[in-house]
């Protein structure tokens, strides 16, 4: 049985897929809000980071998130690739991605907690029939 955030590929390919996605997003985010909305697109390509890490490892989730920030100061604050820290807001910045990372990564590891419980439950339920079917 598959459960969330089960390991079946190496760092580097997981890593890789999230790099795509919050490539994805930081398009998304220049084509539908304008430059001055960057709250909007720092939303938008932090909730990538974190749909994706609720997908992947750990390591790949956080990996991501970094990609993200990068992406978003590189082509959504700066242009043409330009990276630059800016202190208070840059730190701000890579917090919101690391922390939509860190709420994937939660929700994940929920998602595994409940898939073992339903087995639980499901594997009591049979042993309780298959009890009383031996009284």
């Amino acid at each position: 049985m598959w459960t969330p955030g089960a390991q079946t590929s190496p760092f580097g390919i997981d890593w890789g897929l999230g790099s795509v996605v919050v490539l994805a997003a930081t398009l998304v985010a220049d084509v539908v809000f304008p430059p001055a909305e960057q709250v909007a697109r720092l939303g938008v390509v932090a909730a990538a980071v974190g749909g994706y890490a609720s997908t992947a490892g750990a390591a790949a989730g956080l990996a991501t998130a970094g990609t993200g920030f990068l992406l978003y100061t590189g082509f959504l604050v700066n242009r043409h690739g330009e990276l630059t820290w800016d202190g208070a807001s840059s730190a701000r910045d890579l917090a919101v991605c690391v922390l939509a990372a860190g709420a994937g990564l939660g929700w994940q590891r929920i998602g595994r907690v409940r898939a073992r419980i339903a087995v639980d439950v499901e594997l009591d339920q049979m042993l309780d029939a298959h009890s009383r079917e031996k009284e």
